[in-house]
């Protein structure tokens, strides 16, 4: 959702909704086995709990431009970072 045109792409699948449809059973099913053993192992850092907390991380940063468009600034940090106290 980076708002990127990607060459022979149709636009339908830039769709933010549609994209949304489609990860959510892919993160369900194919991380399901990660998520379960990273709970399994709470207290104790492993690959899954990386796994689990990296894909959870995004798809959860994903859900916020999708739900709240408006929410984030157009250029994303570029005026916050130009509002550095000069020297």
């Amino acid at each position: 959702m980076t708002g990127l045109m990607i060459p022979g792409w149709p636009m339908w699948l830039h769709h933010p909704w549609l994209q949304l449809v489609l990860t959510t059973p892919v993160l369900v099913w194919a991380g399901n086995s990660f998520f379960i053993n990273a709970w399994k192992a709470r207290h104790a850092a492993t690959m899954d709990t990386l796994v689990s907390l990296g894909t959870g991380t995004a798809f959860v940063y994903s859900l916020f431009p999708t739900l709240y468009p408006s929410g984030l600034p157009p250029k994303g940090c570029a005026p916050m970072c130009t509002l550095r106290r000069q020297r």
